[in-house]
């Protein structure tokens, strides 16, 4: 007779299986989580610390090239064969003499601008170039013409149709400015020199326009305005930030140079950034998938090796229940707490056997003997005229006892008689 199956959930070797399961993962998930969120907020880290240091060192690279252009119109300002040439412009030896000396400039900055004199009345006077123009209406003209040294913000040359930004230096000649000495940079320049040094990073005049950007190079009709962008509005020096969406964001480093008041900025994307710690995860992952299953296996194993012997013990006792007394013939040789309850229960089997056994055997004589007693009751019974009256009442109740012997032994023979060994 066999029990009610039951649902494998309720199974001991399925909640022993899962336990061991979950023993092996939890731990797991807790190890990735936590070493992702760690991987990540250091990779963010260190990435923002590259991004600070790139922004540092593109401003200086700016700063470099703003440096060498003032420097350069600041000298060829106060050149002698400038003043010479400013206080006899018609004389052509000190023209001659002027444009040599421009053309060493050129020669020695080599970046393709041309160094140019501008008269008081904001036409240019002399440059190594065939086409001079009037900037009298340009803001770098006016601020030098007032005694200042300047740099412009991006304008788009008249002659050549590109972007630029514009150096410019007074000439003075006893105390009066009497022209501005100009050279402008072309933007393409710092273009290369980002695109060199830098995957994402681009400079932003005083406006919030885009003068150059390392990822592309930046057309005349290109206008790409970040005048609301939080470095133009927060008003500091230097910082960091990220916009974007939740799971896509783009973090940004920016510093504003004291010289120009321009400003650098470098960014990368989180997903990027991140991407490392994600695949170092995604790796772990994938052994941690390894090693559940390979614990799932074990797990299923030792689950098994414990419910097996407890099976075998329920199913040898459904028989029992049945009637049949069948010893357990496996995991009797088991040196652990199940292979001694096999043996403990292998004996209670054979102790139960034996009485049973024990009982069915004295049933079967009580009912040999109250059968010969009821026959020989009865052959009694048949000479009762030649017994004495009260020999005849002893038989019968000798008979009655013996009927009554019967049917106890028939009840016990019926109650033992299904049991087998």
């Amino acid at each position: 007779m066999s029990g009610n199956k039951k649902s494998i959930f309720y199974s001991i070797r399925t909640k022993l299986s899962l336990v061991m399961l979950a023993g092996a993962i939890i731990p797991l998930l807790v190890a990735v989580t936590v070493s992702y969120n760690f991987a990540t907020e250091k990779a963010t880290k260190d990435a923002i610390d590259s991004l600070q240091w790139q922004a540092k060192y593109m401003q200086s690279e700016f700063e470099g090239v703003v440096n060498d252009n003032l420097r350069t119109i600041q000298a060829v300002a106060s050149a002698p064969s400038t003043i010479h040439y400013m206080q006899e412009p018609e004389n052509q030896t000190y023209i001659d003499e002027e444009l040599a000396f421009l053309a060493s400039i050129d020669e020695n900055l080599y970046d393709g601008s041309t160094t140019v004199i501008t008269g008081a009345d904001g036409m240019q006077l002399l440059a190594n170039k065939d086409r001079l123009n009037d900037v009298s209406d340009r803001e770098y003209f006016v601020q030098a013409m007032s005694g200042k040294t300047y740099v412009s913000d991006v304008m788009i040359s008249r002659s050549t149709g590109n972007r630029l930004i514009t150096f410019s230096t007074p000439i003075y000649i006893g105390g009066n400015v009497v022209g501005i000495v100009q050279r402008n940079y072309d933007l393409n320049n710092f273009h290369l020199i980002l695109a060199q040094e830098a995957e994402g990073a681009f400079l932003v005049d005083r406006k919030g326009y885009v003068v150059a950007s390392s990822m592309f190079a930046i057309t005349p009709d290109d206008e790409i305005d970040m005048s609301g962008c939080e470095f133009m509005v927060s008003g500091k020096n230097e910082g960091v930030y990220a916009e974007g969406l939740k799971n896509n964001k783009t973090v940004v480093c920016y510093v504003k140079s004291d010289m120009t008041g321009f400003t650098i900025c470098s960014f990368n994307n989180s997903k990027a950034i991140t991407a490392a710690a994600r695949q170092s995860s995604a790796i772990i992952l994938i052994y941690g998938a390894v090693m559940a299953l390979f614990t799932a296996f074990l797990a299923f194993l030792m689950a098994k090796s414990f419910t097996n012997p407890i099976t075998a013990i329920s199913r040898a006792f459904s028989e029992m229940a049945g009637g049949y007394m069948a010893k357990i013939d496996k995991y009797s040789d088991r040196k652990d707490e199940f292979g001694q309850m096999i043996n403990d229960s292998n004996a209670v089997l054979d102790r139960l056997g034996s009485i049973f056994e024990s009982i069915k055997n004295s049933a079967e004589e009580v009912e040999r003997n109250a059968d010969e007693i009821s026959d020989m009751a009865q052959r009694i019974s048949d000479n009762a005229n030649e017994l004495p009256a009260e020999t005849v009442k002893e038989v019968e109740a000798l008979a009655d006892n013996a009927e009554s012997l019967r049917v106890i032994s028939q009840e016990l023979g019926n109650q033992t008689r299904f049991f087998k060994k």
